[in-house]
């Protein structure tokens, strides 16, 4: 009877949770239409400028005022692209016809439920690239896809 991977110290075994496994599954929906699962999300973030000023009163204590609110440069990660209405929607770039569309990330946990929700609104895309290609390496080639956002929703 052959020992399963967590009896032998080998860490995850497909189907067991465990409390301290990241969660780490990504699904991505574009208009609710799912376009596959990736690896690494980086730049959901809402950031506030600040405006400092002085009054005539009091020249050495600075006052803060709201200024723009930006949101960070959406970049996912993962395999290729096999969706053909994503690429589509990629290849708009060099045509100059960009539609914005709304966009989901959706975190699932092991046993594939949903665990926390970002939706996107207005995206359109300005990025894509795949990592260097190297006939000798093993190296698993990865494409980036880059997003710019109007507005993040967080829900779940």
């Amino acid at each position: 009877m052959a020992k399963d991977y967590l009896e032998m110290g080998y860490g995850y075994t497909k189907g067991k949770d465990r409390e301290f496994d990241p969660i780490g599954n990504f699904h991505f929906f574009i208009d609710g239409v799912s376009t596959g699962r990736f690896a690494n999300v980086d730049g959901l973030s809402i950031e506030q400028d600040v405006i400092e000023y002085r009054v005539s009163d009091s020249p050495l204590l600075p006052l803060y005022r709201q200024g723009k609110v930006k949101h960070g440069r959406i970049v996912l990660k993962r395999g290729m692209v096999t969706n053909p209405d994503l690429w589509a929607w990629l290849t708009e770039i060099g045509k100059g016809t960009i539609s914005r569309k709304q966009i989901s990330i959706q975190l699932h946990d092991n046993a594939g439920g949903m665990v926390m929700k970002w939706d996107l609104y207005n995206c359109m895309p300005v990025k894509w690239n795949i990592n260097g290609l190297d006939g000798k390496g093993n190296d698993v080639v990865y494409e980036s896809l880059e997003f710019v956002t109007e507005r993040i929703q967080m829900g779940k």
